[in-house]
């Protein structure tokens, strides 16, 4: 991996996967090749038909807006709440439902496209970009079981690694 002097490959607390940006761009690049040339060819895309495009439109700029929101929430927290003298778990806002806020508006934002155009075939760079997603995800968490110990152990037991509960978020929301 190429580094730059003095830049630490890490935002928040731990360090990142030493791949990460670069299993991040292959999923991307990937996923946008496929659906791309599926969408502008129409090679899978004949279920398009059976969905009207202004209901796929609409599901797609909320997965947009919700991508953007888990994204903006997932940034001003780690990058500008965490204090790495005293490290501790954040678990309110965005973490207080998925424990990689970003990560999950990347897939968000897979499927939005899927939905858009519903592209069969883009199922499969999507399922590996989640697979790539997952191993940085599982690397990062074991970095934090090191840092923060039985506090993350905890936030795991808590709260998911993909699959949010928002019923989970709201009564939490409304406990505080």
């Amino acid at each position: 991996m190429f580094k730059v002097p003095g830049q630490e490959h890490s935002h928040g607390i731990g360090e990142e996967h030493p791949r990460s940006h670069e299993f991040q761009l292959i999923g991307v690049i990937l996923f946008l090749m496929v659906w791309g040339i599926d969408s502008l060819f129409n090679l899978t895309t004949q279920l398009s038909r059976m969905i009207p495009w202004q209901l796929r439109l609409l599901i797609f700029i909320g997965a947009v807006l919700i991508a953007l929101r888990l994204a903006n929430g997932s940034h001003k927290l780690v990058l500008v709440g965490v204090d790495k003298t005293n490290p501790k778990v954040v678990d309110e806002d965005v973490y207080a439902m998925v424990r990689h806020p970003m990560y999950f508006a990347y897939i968000i934002g897979y499927l939005g496209l899927i939905i858009l155009t519903l592209s069969i075939i883009s199922f499969i760079p999507f399922l590996i970009a989640f697979f790539l997603l997952d191993l940085i995800a599982a690397y990062e968490e074991n970095e934090l079981i090191e840092i923060l110990g039985q506090e993350y152990l905890d936030y795991m037991k808590k709260v998911p690694r993909w699959v949010p509960n928002p019923f989970k978020f709201f009564k939490r929301q409304k406990n505080l």
